[in-house]
């Protein structure tokens, strides 16, 4: 099929991402928030572990939360506020952060580190729980896992509607094991890296400019998102 061009790279990536953030605890809140699993280091998974039959189960889980109660009604707002912690638990946004930030990362302090993560996790769990609530109609199948120690990389097609037209997107998604889990810290679509993207970024404005910088346009950013 034809790649509509409306839908752009990173917008492809961040859906992809949010995809397969919920596993199979979904309903309940027994698993950490994003914040309780950050300098984790990563480990290696037990015998049988299968990151690919994780994101399968918690694909299958997102797409009844999606699709479970009209966004008209009032238990929806419920349900988003829900859809916001459970991505925050699934997404290694420390992970993320730090590869994004790449050398910088060693100059700043940990109070900036944590606050860096802080407002990076609370970017992209906003804008991916946005995204799956947009497009709960999706056909997205995992094809390939490939396991090198506490690593994973995990293949997958990607069938979306976009005003009437179905659109086919290979994906390819990084993992680490870390505490008991599978954790995502980058998605690949169209060999364009959303790690890479937030890298390439984050690296110019704080060359050009400074870290607080950086920090400050985010955070400006967060506030318009609320």
């Amino acid at each position: 099929m034809k790649r509509n061009p409306v839908i752009t790279p990173v917008r492809v990536m961040l859906l992809m991402a949010a995809l397969l953030l919920v596993g199979v605890v979904l309903w309940t809140s027994l698993r950490p928030r994003w914040h309780d699993h950050r300098w984790i280091e990563a480990v290696e998974p037990p015998a049988g572990s299968s990151p690919m039959a994780d994101l399968e189960k918690s694909n299958a889980a997102l797409k009844l939360c999606a699709k479970s109660t009209p966004s008209w009604l009032p238990e929806r707002d419920a349900e988003r506020t829900e859809m916001h912690k459970i991505v925050g638990g699934f997404l290694d946004f420390e992970e993320l952060a730090r590869r994004a930030l790449a050398r910088h990362w060693d100059d700043i302090n940990p109070k900036q580190r944590a606050e860096f993560v802080r407002v990076v996790g609370e970017l992209l769990e906003r804008s991916l729980s946005k995204q799956i609530q947009s497009q709960p109609d999706y056909d997205l199948r995992f094809t390939k896992e490939t396991i090198t120690g506490s690593e994973a990389t995990v293949d997958a097609t990607l069938e979306i509607s976009n005003e009437g037209k179905r659109t086919m997107v290979a994906m390819e998604y990084k993992l680490l094991y870390k505490g008991d889990r599978w954790l995502v810290y980058d998605v690949i679509t169209e060999e364009q890296s959303m790690l890479e993207i937030c890298r390439t970024e984050f690296d110019k404005i704080i060359t050009n400019e400074s870290f607080d910088a950086l920090l400050n346009r985010m955070k400006e950013r967060l506030e318009k998102t609320e």
